[in-house]
């Protein structure tokens, strides 16, 4: 009877601890998802050990990883080379597609795409001619935080939870939610109106452009791409309650500035909430939508044959 019992409290114990791991596991995995602050990134190989010979056919191979949480489907990837030394057929740009990391997928899509160029014949004494080649990339992007605020009503005596500044690192991609600083004051009536003010940060090495222009950037083109405007919406929890913020509105969205790459909005609720809600926490929802340009550089050597 007694082994029978050490038995069935062994089983539990195992089962317990499986789903312990599982949901650490998962947890973990989670969390991994929206963290850093990259976007695509990529890396350039030329021939043999960047090494090019002169009148031959030869490759540019590309490497693109998306290293965020933000899905790739509306991008571009665009060749450059010194023309006088190198000649790229019509296949001089390239369509970006990429999956990003997931709670399924903990590292994203990574792709190769390959140039074929001729190298044109060296018509000076040098032996060897080093020289830079470069890929650009132009893509749309979001980045999404959920962090997790004291909505304090102002008459609350002992709240359960009092107002402060969060203070975020990245969300996995470059334009970042730095930290998120919540207010509330009196309204009409029996309402409060709640006032955030959001800090963002572009924590990359490329530039932020209008999500809807960002090809042009890549493109040979007369319109412009328009520099350091991105989109933002966000909601004071996840009824649906939308905040309205203090820029520019924009197909529903709202447009703001990256100055100098950074930004501070203030967004409010101003409908507000009743007070009989009380002090409580909540998940304030940030989605910001916009474009990303970087650039990529690689020295090669081209030698006489």
């Amino acid at each position: 009877m007694r082994k029978n019992i050490t038995r069935i409290l062994t089983i539990i114990l195992l089962i317990f601890l499986i789903l312990l791991t599982a949901s650490c596991g998962l947890q973990t995995r989670t969390t991994q998802v929206e963290k850093g602050t990259e976007g695509l990134y990529t890396k350039i190989f030329a021939g043999n050990n960047n090494i090019l010979y002169e009148d031959t056919t030869g490759t540019i191979n590309v490497d693109v990883e998306n290293r965020g949480a933000g899905e790739v489907n509306h991008g571009i990837l665009v060749l450059n080379v010194p023309e006088q030394f190198i000649e790229i057929p019509r296949d001089q740009q390239k369509e970006l597609l990429l999956a990003g990391r997931s709670i399924d997928q903990p590292v994203g899509e990574q792709i190769t795409y390959t140039f074929n160029v001729k190298i044109r014949e060296i018509t000076s004494e040098k032996k060897d001619i080093p020289t830079i080649i470069s890929a650009s990339t132009c893509y749309q992007y979001k980045t999404t935080a959920s962090p997790t605020v004291c909505i304090q009503m102002p008459d609350d005596s002992k709240p359960e939870c009092k107002e402060r500044t969060v203070l975020l690192g990245g969300q996995g991609g470059p334009l970042a939610i730095t930290s998120v600083e919540t207010t509330t004051i009196p309204s009409e009536g029996d309402m409060v109106m709640p006032i955030i003010t959001i800090k963002i940060q572009n924590k990359g090495r490329g530039i932020v452009l209008e999500p809807s222009t960002v090809l042009n950037a890549c493109l040979s083109t007369s319109e412009k791409a328009q520099e350091n405007k991105a989109l933002i919406e966000a909601f004071i929890d996840h009824k649906g309650r939308m905040l309205t913020c203090n820029k520019e509105k924009t197909q529903g969205e709202t447009s703001i500035k990256i100055d100098e790459g950074t930004t501070t909005i203030t967004c409010k609720y101003d409908q507000g909430i009743p007070k009989s809600e009380g002090t409580h926490t909540s998940q304030i929802i940030i989605n910001l939508a916009y474009g990303y340009y970087d650039i990529t550089t690689q020295k090669i050597v081209i030698k006489k044959t």
